[in-house]
């Protein structure tokens, strides 16, 4: 790969980004050649958006954060977190031949916020079906 595309690909890597959201993934971890460790997950973002059926559009994103690989065991699917971090453009060769990009995000700081939403659903559920049941 020339200097060029080298430039065009990583482009896009100076803008920074932050948001609240929700991971649709537990995380993985996966050590380089050198011994550094990326840990993988993928988030969903809200936008203000809505689509036909009046449904919140959600932005998916790939997220890699850098040697923090203890941090793994407490992203599991539905976890709200915090992410800063740089966007990335990354190309690559899908299995049918063909060139595509897509963007990720580089994480810089990861922030644990609540429950994971299935806990917080049940938890809700809990605490609805004991004041049915407390006498007042």
């Amino acid at each position: 790969m020339s200097q060029e595309q080298t430039n065009n690909n990583r482009a896009f890597g100076s803008q920074m980004f932050s948001g609240v959201g929700y991971c649709v993934t537990d995380a993985t971890v996966n050590e380089t050649k050198t011994g550094k460790s990326v840990l993988h997950v993928r988030v969903a973002f809200p936008t203000n958006h809505k689509n036909i059926n009046g449904e919140q559009q959600k932005l998916f994103v790939d997220v890699d954060r850098w040697n923090t690989p203890g941090l793994a065991q407490y992203l599991k699917k539905g976890k709200e977190v915090w992410i800063s971090g740089q966007l990335v453009t990354e190309t690559y060769t899908n299995q049918e031949g063909q060139n595509r990009s897509r963007v990720k995000l580089i994480a810089e700081s990861i922030r644990l916020i609540g429950a994971p939403r299935k806990a917080q659903a049940e938890e809700s559920e809990a605490v609805d079906a004991q004041s049915e049941a407390a006498p007042f």
